[in-house]
């Protein structure tokens, strides 16, 4: 799960620190990587807060969470489309600097609350015993 939301936030900051070293075609492609890395984290915490029980403690900031997830991705996905449509060798898109700069704020919000959040208490699961074998 930690994966999921160190990820796309690691290789949105380091496009960010690419494209301030110069290194633009690294950052395009930091970009274009942070995509499917982004959607994968969104479809993780959905899938969460689907196995959630209704009315469990923390649903809020499950849903919160996931809110924050669909929204970086939509932000990861315009900053990639601006980056690509940029010339090679020019400076940064506007665009893309914006939603690079919005994402990784939603990221540090996400870190937050999964900092700050109760975690949801799942009910146990309970073990079948085997049959006992005759003894004959």
């Amino acid at each position: 799960m930690a994966a999921a939301r160190i990820l796309p936030a690691g290789l949105v900051l380091g496009a960010l620190v690419a494209d301030a070293g110069g290194r633009h075609g690294l950052a395009s492609y930091l970009l274009l990587a942070g995509v499917p890395a982004a959607a994968w984290a969104a479809l993780v915490l959905f899938g969460r807060l689907v196995d959630l029980p209704a009315r469990t403690r923390g649903e809020a900031y499950v849903r919160f969470e996931t809110s924050l997830a669909s929204l970086a991705l939509v932000l990861v996905l315009v900053a990639a489309a601006a980056r690509s449509q940029g010339a090679v060798g020019t400076d940064v898109p506007a665009l893309t600097a914006s939603a690079v700069g919005a994402a990784l704020l939603l990221y540090l919000l996400q870190a937050l609350t999964a900092i700050v959040a109760p975690r949801p208490r799942l009910p146990r699961r309970t073990r079948v015993a085997a049959p006992a074998a005759d003894a004959a």
